[in-house]
């Protein structure tokens, strides 16, 4: 217990010996938003990077997009200006994707119809097939005579089978 008593006085008088710098302790909230702002932009050179490397990259393609139009090459100024505004784009995107569903909806319509079209040509040629193999006489002959049948049992202005 003595030993733990000894350390106990020790750490008291290790304790009493820091001077606590009162300006710096009071500047607490300041030091700690620097410290949080300091990470926030510690990879901020990778990032300003990236970013020039991908706006570049953007103004290459804005490039070859603008030559491929036949827009003689020009700054980027120049090459906004050119553009339609926001709301004419968003119109045309609107209807470039209009047209690719009827596009879409048309090709379905032509192969549901090349699909029916094969379909009806197989009944056909069941059709064909069954007719060209005849009629029996005895059974046309039975029904030449259901027929007359009919008729004579029927009352005036009945239609004909």
């Amino acid at each position: 217990m003595t030993r733990l008593q000894t350390a106990l006085n020790e750490l008291d008088q290790a304790l009493a010996a820091i001077t606590l710098d009162t300006p710096v302790l009071a500047r607490a909230d300041e030091i700690t938003r620097l410290d949080e702002a300091r990470v926030q932009c510690h990879d901020h050179p990778a990032r300003l990077q990236r970013h020039q490397e991908k706006l570049q990259t953007l103004q290459a393609r804005v490039k070859a997009l603008a030559a491929e139009l036949g827009w003689p090459a020009e700054d980027e100024a120049a090459v906004a200006h050119r553009l339609l505004p926001p709301a004419w784009r968003e119109r045309t995107a609107e209807l470039i994707r209009r047209h690719q569903a009827l596009q879409h909806a048309v090709e379905k319509a032509r192969h549901e119809r090349d699909a029916q079209a094969q379909n009806l040509s197989q009944w056909q040629a069941q059709l064909q097939s069954l007719a060209s193999e005849g009629i029996d006489p005895a059974l046309s002959d039975l029904l030449e005579q259901a027929r007359r049948l009919g008729r004579s049992r029927c009352p005036v202005g009945c239609p004909d089978p």
